[in-house]
């Protein structure tokens, strides 16, 4: 869920200028400021990536921490001002996305996941298909780690307009592949599929996972 901005009245005079702001969100990018402050790049469904400064860090206010981890999803309470990055006021958890964190494989490939997001998508560009999309999978991801990787991949090319594909040949950017009958059949299973289950346990060939794996390289070299 995610809100609008309400105009509240303030009684400190800057605060008067600001709007207070309620979304739910998923830190992508977090990291230190000063003493006791971080920067956290935040993904909403209604603002796209929004910059919070979170003040007054103390292990003594752990949930307060937890708030500004990447893979964090919660609803964070801000003030929106002049500059870009707006001031965190408080927030609650709503998943620390504990099982991904509890494997160094399933941390790798939910951060890249993330990376990939912050990387195509512009600020404050709402986007909340590719929110619910990015919710979908991370709660998914533990069951077929690296073919919802691929497919998680896929739509998003797919969705941001950037793959074009006609049996048997798949393009991205100045780089085209052909594929077999066989690639092709669990290519547009990664792509097309909406049901989880079709892609628990299921092994891409070696050949279409190295193709596949080819374009989200070059996709990474576009984006940075």
């Amino acid at each position: 869920m995610s809100y609008r901005c309400p105009q509240r009245s303030q009684d400190n005079k800057t605060r008067h200028k600001m709007k207070e702001c309620k979304s739910e969100g998923i830190v992508l990018k977090s990291y230190a400021y000063k003493d006791r402050e971080r920067v956290i790049h935040l993904f909403t469904p209604d603002r796209g990536i929004v910059h919070l400064i979170v003040k007054n860090l103390s292990v003594k206010n752990p949930q307060r921490v937890n708030l500004t981890t990447p893979l964090c999803r919660g609803e964070y309470v801000y003030y929106q001002g002049k500059s870009e990055i707006y001031r965190f006021v408080e927030g609650s958890i709503l998943n620390l996305h504990l099982a991904l964190r509890a494997s160094l494989k399933l941390l790798k490939l939910s951060a890249n996941m993330l990376h990939t997001i912050h990387a195509s998508q512009l600020p404050q560009k709402p986007s909340p298909k590719l929110y619910q999309l990015l919710l979908s999978y991370l709660k998914k991801l533990p069951l077929s780690p690296e073919s919802l990787w691929m497919s998680f991949h896929l739509k998003l090319l797919k969705q941001e307009g950037l793959l074009s594909f006609q049996k048997p040949d798949i393009r991205f950017a100045h780089t085209s592949y052909s594929l077999n009958e066989e690639e092709w059949l669990v290519f547009i299973l990664l792509l097309e599929g909406r049901d989880f289950s079709l892609l628990e346990g299921l092994s891409p060939p070696k050949s279409l996972r190295e193709k596949i794996e080819n374009v989200l390289r070059l996709q990474h070299s576009i984006d940075t």
